[in-house]
């Protein structure tokens, strides 16, 4: 049920800061100061779906942050236009990357590797956002290592 209910349709639109956004939550995911983030992309103010967002960056990097292999590491959010009032969004990391064995499965519920801690909710939660948003989010392994999830979110401005 709180599943069904935390993907609901959010639907208002906002002027939001992209850099800012995303400087904001990695200060408050990276509170023992052990990661580097990188923002790459727009600057400039976009009406768009704040909450949603938000909620969808929060957990990709806090995802990037909690498997990491290494006691500090890289991330990269990457926001650029895709065209058609669409951004095109990636975030990266240097961590071990998803393995072979579980990429088929990473975006369902209760699906979790690394951490018995973690419920397995978190990219399919992701996953339902995102669609709920029009979007499709993908994973492609990074080289040497790490991750990238990419996807498409609205955007105008």
């Amino acid at each position: 049920m709180s599943y069904a209910r935390t993907t609901a349709v959010h639907n208002e639109q906002e002027d939001v800061n992209l850099r800012v956004m995303v400087e904001d939550l990695f200060t408050s995911l990276n509170i023992e100061h052990k990661f580097t983030c990188t923002y790459k992309g727009l600057s400039n103010v976009l009406k768009t779906d704040k909450v949603p967002l938000e909620n969808v960056l929060r957990n990709l990097i806090a995802n990037a942050m909690n498997h990491h292999d290494k006691m500090n590491g890289n991330i990269e959010v990457d926001i650029s236009h895709a065209g058609n009032n669409r951004l095109l969004i990636r975030v990266k990391d240097d961590g071990p990357g998803v393995p072979v064995t579980l990429r088929s499965e990473i975006f369902k519920p209760f699906k979790s590797f690394g951490s018995s801690k973690n419920s397995g909710l978190g990219l399919a939660l992701v996953n339902a956002i995102v669609a709920q948003n029009g979007g499709r989010i993908e994973h492609a392994t990074r080289h040497p290592r790490g991750s990238i999830f990419y996807f498409t979110w609205p955007a105008m401005g």
